[in-house]
């Protein structure tokens, strides 16, 4: 990213300093030395473009085009566009900034309502702590649940904001303590009331953000009724020490629907006046959003407007962004960026439903409107993008091209059964199964940078090859289709027919039979089909038997694994018998499936100035077997449920459209890969690099814990319905983790291996919440019942009757687990894969109420030991000889959450003490606001601690006003532009002195720095005023153009040197004293 301002210092040497040495000489003293003069500008670089870097746990490339870094004192705020597409989700529609795009510029804290909003009267918060002898008491109570009128699950919360991610959840408790997912120990979220009108977040640094402007959502098919409850909060103030940023937004409804289609079919040989099936639903649910739109960023330097427009064809409610602008507080334009939109979809309809937003263009244009830098995006057949309303989708959502008037599945009579009514034929239902070719449409294939260059992605399809913490085992099925037919007539005589076949799995053959005969009906043997097993000592056993005339079954039947046969016969007369069955047969072992969404398999980058192709190469395989993927499903998707007659000899088969099990994601994607492999196969290297995740298969979901409210042996537990379960205790945090590295060369030779390893462990957690899920042992519903029941309340539909007997109480854990690295160890070998040396770094974590490294031990290939220690504001205890006004400002960094600056390192070779270097803070102002450094001090062995540097003096902003060096002179700040920039640096003379003789002079240093400018001649009378009242001051100047850069430098021999820009803001001119041109600076990108 080009940076335009200079370095300006907010205590900026803490973080030099305060990180874990990397070496055993903690202290030098030119980083103790606070960086405020900023540096000369350096030409804005082109960027580094086709860098693409891919997420690959899931395959994903993490697409980002950067438009602006916001700064206030050390506190940056970078806005962005990113791009994340795993395929095309039919129902998915465009955001403001086009389908798939994302505009990454502020935070946002959203909720996921599972059963009813947590704080409403009958959500979780109300009945968390029920047990199981208070349901037993209160039928009622499960009634009311099962309706969906009373809640015990709580909702999910998941956040987003200035680099931090992750979800938590709202414990019952009357604190109602937040429990982030996995565990932060270092960052604090704390909600507003118990009303949840909000949120403050503060991380470890002390910075506040405050979630405050809420999004509403009305479901109108949320049960009992429609719900509304507040659906986001978006982040409304960042609190800084430096100054606050606020965020504005404007308010719009938007509309969405989702698809709904259930349906039920009856088994078994009961009579059709007995079989309850309520028949075929298809409805659209529609969902509205109060929703919100950034309009603007507001920061103590700039105003940064996102001008949005409503003229869409999409969604004619909706914005889109169309152009970002950042002006100064005097109002002139800094930066101006346009987004250029066109559709995804056919152009030949006015129908919404049928365009989605696209993204084409990002342009970046000079300040006087004349030039610009593009990033043009190209799509893989934007036209053929279906509507939202289509029904072409495979069973994660993604298209998959079929031309389906349903979602629903075929119910296959050889694994349910054959007594299926109300089902037409196969070819009616969804076909649901992925597909490549279509799932990759609308996805982005290739950005153009401004340079010329560009990078274009190559997309397959998501396999796996274990679902869950099982291998895929089975094998294919091979259908099969086996006719005996036996005939007597005046030309043809074959009496009898058989056919002998193998069954090698358990199933229900189909078999249908034809029978006819001319004259009297037969008396004793007519046409007839039978099937027999074949025994190992040679006798039958029936299967199966039927006498026709005239007539065609079609029947099923339950075949074991064994030899079989099939005998068509016929007697008498002109006669015919046929038997036609239908089977399956197993093929080979399925070691890889594929699953919805697409995986990156290539980043094509082309270097603008030589039009170099540059290949890296992705490859999602076993190391044990090639033929098998490395994915793992986190679980399959099941449309299909069986639920169970309390009154007749049948079942019902309940059919959806979405999945009714717990499917969950791991990382945003239903996939994750445990092994990933790149490859640059256009270097001639030709080396790889193997890197190994935690998965599903090691950290799967667990199936809820069975509780029985009333013990009824009578009922089988058997006919649970876990596949009805909505929720799963999910281990989602312990996957995706990193555990190892190989870098191999082009020989295949390992050069380097990196094992790093974690404390996750399915055992020890650090926090854990538990919620309870009511489900009937039958299923879905209390009791499956038909119409007319005398104890139904005449709907056919559920009985009334709600017999805790009838119920289990599913216990599930939502799990918040505190993961941290514990120790890597790197192993790098010769060119030839020979000669390892060894690297072991442990990392201890001894405070868990901060969570931060407290001990790194490193063990070189020699086997010496260089162990680091570090305490913080939180271990004060474990610090000694802390003066008091030391230890109360300790106590003020930890109130705030200011938690992450290291108050004291030490350092040890082979357990003997070498070094320590301690920060003394001090609170500087009445109110307790300003927490900074007073001394720097430092010891080495026996020696006793010494002050190396000393702090005079910050302003209400935390820029520091005056230090000194131990046995040094003072070196003095004087700030402008709104204590934006330094502007006078004044050496050998303190804070006090300078600020006594400008007064003298008429000057008030604090009017000064309030400005939002300062003019050249008052500079320069600033400058004779302290070199006249403190001789032996050396004096340099810096004047701004803000939010550019340093525009002139005049140092203490009075020689200026000045700096001038062009219209993208980037140097152009460096001059001397006298104006001349001392270095010039051109860029070149395509089009200029």
């Amino acid at each position: 990213m080009i940076k335009k301002n200079p370095l300006i210092f907010v205590l900026s040497f803490l973080l030099i300093i305060g990180n874990i040495a990397k070496s055993q000489n903690i202290y030098n003293a030119q980083n103790d030395v606070p960086k405020v003069t900023p540096p000369s500008p350096n030409a804005a670089t082109l960027g580094k473009y086709g860098d693409i870097p891919v997420g690959l746990y899931t395959g994903i490339p993490n697409v980002s085009i950067p438009l602006y870094t916001s700064k206030v004192g050390s506190f940056t705020l970078p806005i962005s566009l990113s791009y994340h597409s795993q395929g095309l989700k039919v129902e998915e529609k465009a955001g403001v900034i086009g389908l798939n795009w994302a505009l990454n510029a502020g935070g946002v804290i959203t909720r996921s309502v599972r059963g009813l909003p947590d704080e409403n009267g009958t959500g979780y918060w109300a009945h968390a702590t029920w047990t199981n002898d208070y349901l037993s008491s209160n039928e009622s109570i499960a009634s009311s649940f099962t309706k969906g009128e009373i809640d015990m699950q709580p909702d999910l919360f998941y956040f987003n904001f200035g680099g931090y991610s992750g979800k938590f959840v709202i414990d019952a408790t009357t604190a109602h303590t937040v429990h982030i997912i996995p565990a932060q120990p270092s960052l604090r979220i704390q909600i507003s009331d118990n009303t949840l009108s909000g949120f403050v977040v503060t991380d470890e640094k002390g910075i506040k953000y405050v979630f405050n402007v809420k999004e509403t959502t009305t479901d109108d098919n949320a049960p009992p009724t429609i719900l509304s409850y507040t659906s986001a909060w978006y982040l409304s103030k960042i609190i800084t020490p430096a100054g606050n940023i606020t965020f504005s937004y404007t308010d719009e409804t938007t509309f969405y629907s989702q698809f709904i289609e259930t349906d039920h079919l009856t088994t078994g040989p009961g009579s059709d006046a007995a079989r309850y099936n309520p028949g075929h639903t298809a409805v659209y649910n529609y969902i509205e959003i109060a929703s919100k739109v950034l309009s603007s960023i507001t920061t103590p330097n700039e105003n940064i407007s996102f001008n949005s427009a409503k003229d869409r064809q999409d969604m004619p409610n909706a914005s889109r962004i169309a152009s970002l602008t950042v002006a100064d507080n005097a109002n002139q334009i800094k930066k101006k960026f346009t987004f250029s939109y066109s559709y995804f979809g056919s152009g030949n309809t006015t129908v919404n439903d049928n365009f989605r937003l696209k993204l084409d263009q990002v342009t970046e244009w000079s300040v006087d409107n004349t030039l610009s830098k593009t990033y043009s995006l190209q799509y893989y057949s934007p036209e053929d993008v279906p509507s939202v309303k289509s029904l072409a989708q495979d069973y994660w959502g993604y298209y998959n091209g079929a031309t389906n008037s349903s979602l629903l599945p075929y119910i296959d009579p050889a694994i349910y059964g054959l007594y299926v009514t109300g089902q037409a034929g196969a070819s009616v239902y969804g076909k649901r199964d992925p597909n490549i070719k279509y799932a990759i449409i609308g996805c982005l294939k290739q950005i153009n940078y401004p340079t010329g260059g560009s990078t274009q992605f190559v997309y397959e399809a998501n396999d796996y090859g274990k679902v869950g913490n099982n291998v895929i085992s089975e094998k294919e099925r091979i259908p099969q289709s086996l006719t005996a037919a036996a005939i007597k007539s005046s030309s043809v005589s074959q009496l009898s027919s058989t056919k002998t076949f193998v069954i090698d799995t358990a199933q229900n053959a189909i078999v249908t039979t034809q029978g006819s005969y001319s004259g009297a009906p037969p008396v004793d043997n007519g046409p007839s089909v039978s099937i027999n097993r074949i025994n190992s000592n040679g006798t039958r056993t029936s299967m199966l038997a039927y006498s026709m005339i005239n007539n065609t079954l079609t029947s099923s039947v339950y075949l074991l694994p064994g030899n079989y046969e099939m005998i068509a016969s016929v007697d008498g007369a002109t006669q015919s018998a046929t038997g036609i069955l239908k089977f399956f047969s197993l093929g080979n072992v399925i070691h890889t499936k594929l699953a919805g969404g697409v995986r990156i398999k290539q980043l094509i980058n082309t270097d603008p100035t030589t039009q170099n192709v540059n290949i890296k190469q992705y490859e999602y395989k076993s190391n044990t077997d090639t033929t098998a993927s490395s994915g793992v499903l986190v679980s399959s998707p099941n449309l299909i449920s069986v639920k169970i007659s309390h009154s007749y000899d049948y079942s019902w088969q309940f059919r959806s459209a979405n999945s009714l099990n717990y499917l969950g994601t791991t990382q945003g994607s239903f996939i994750g890969y445990g092994l990933v492999t790149e490859k640059n196969i256009s270097d001639n290297s030709n080396g790889k690099k193997e890197s190994y995740f935690t998965t599903a298969y090691e950290y799967p979901n667990i199936n809820s814990t069975v509780k029985m409210i009333v013990y009824d042996n009578s009922i089988q537990s058997s006919n649970v319905d876990s596949y009805q379960l909505k929720f799963m205790t999910d281990y989602d945090v312990c996957r995706g983790f990193l555990t190892k590295e190989i870098t191999y060369n082009s020989s295949n030779q390992i050069l380097k291996t990196t094992n790093i390893n974690y404390n996750i462990s399915n055992t020890v957690l650090l926090y854990t919440t538990n919620y309870f899920e009511l489900a009937s042992k039958a299923g879905m519903y209390i009791w499956m019942c038909h119409t007319g029941c005398s104890i139904c309340d005449g709907t056919g539909n559920i009985c009334v009757t709600y017999g805790l007997e009838n119920m289990y109480l599913f216990d599930t854990k939502i799990i918040c687990p505190w993961i941290y690295k514990t120790s890597t160890t790197e192993t790098v070998y010769d060119q030839n894969g020979l000669n390892p040396t060894a690297t072991l770094n442990n990392y201890y974590y001894d405070n868990p109420t901060h969570g931060l490294v407290t001990r790194v031990e490193l063990t070189n290939s020699k086997g010496i030991i260089l162990k680091t220690v570090n305490k913080y504001a939180s271990d004060k205890s474990q610090i000694s000889n802390l003066t008091a006004s030391a230890s109360l400002a300790l106590d003020s960094l930890v109130a705030k959450n200011n938690i992450s600056p290291v108050i004291e390192t030490e350092q040890y070779t082979n357990g003997v003490f070498n070094s320590r270097l301690r920060h003394n803070y001090k609170i500087w102002d009445s109110a307790g606001n300003i927490v900074f450094p007073d001394t720097i001090k430092y010891q080495t062995l026996s020696n006793p601690l010494e002050a190396r540097m000393q702090f005079e003096g910050y302003d209400n902003l935390g820029n520091v006003l005056s230090y000194r060096q131990s046995g040094g002179s003072p070196t003095t700040y004087l700030w402008g532009y709104n204590k934006q920039y330094p502007i006078v640096e004044i050496k050998n003379a303190n804070f006090a002195t300078v600020s006594s003789v400008l007064a003298s002079a008429g000057y008030n240093v604090e009017n000064i720095s309030n400005q939002s400018s300062v003019s050249s001649t008052d500079l320069n009378n600033i400058c004779t005023a302290i070199k006249s009242g403190i001789p032996n001051a050396q004096v340099t100047t810096y004047t701004y153009t803000p939010l550019v850069g340093v525009t002139s430098e005049t140092d203490a021999k009075n020689m200026t040197t000045y700096y001038e820009y062009d219209s993208f803001l980037r140097l152009m001119n460096i001059k001397d004293k006298d104006g001349n041109i001392i270095k010039h600076m051109d860029y070149h990108y395509q089009g200029q």
